[in-house]
């Protein structure tokens, strides 16, 4: 977790900072680990949901970013 608390924290944009943050525990190491060039089989092997769920969540995630960015 702390490892996501620095990255967030070098985010300029608090809405954004915001949806990061409230995401849930299991989104969050999904995202960190996404970013850290794992693939979705690899993250699957790690943290358990198979590979819909996680492209699921992060579609989830993509499109509250997007709404978000598109009201700006």
């Amino acid at each position: 977790m702390e490892d996501m608390n620095a990255l967030l924290n070098c985010m300029g944009n608090p809405q954004l900072l915001h949806i990061l943050l409230t995401a849930d525990r299991k989104m969050q190491e999904i995202l960190l680990l996404r970013m850290q060039g794992y693939q979705s089989k690899e993250i699957d092997a790690m943290t358990g949901p198979s590979e819909q769920t996680l492209y699921t969540r992060l579609n989830r995630l993509k499109k509250k970013i997007k709404k978000l960015l598109e009201s700006e």
